[in-house]
């Protein structure tokens, strides 16, 4: 697998979410808000396979 080269190791808490299809990535919109809102120092990072996702 190949992240981003914005995605660097490093010792920050991280959240990786990886989705399969549009419908996933369209379901994860109101988790990573509340995500957002409990882990306000960790990245959440995203990740998908679909080329329409």
């Amino acid at each position: 697998y190949r992240l981003s080269p914005a995605v660097t190791p490093g010792k920050q808490k991280r959240i990786w979410i990886h989705a399969v299809s549009v419908g996933e990535v369209r379901s994860l919109k109101h988790l990573i808000v509340q995500l957002k809102k409990i882990y306000k120092n960790t990245e959440i990072v995203l990740t998908v396979t679909t080329p329409t996702g």
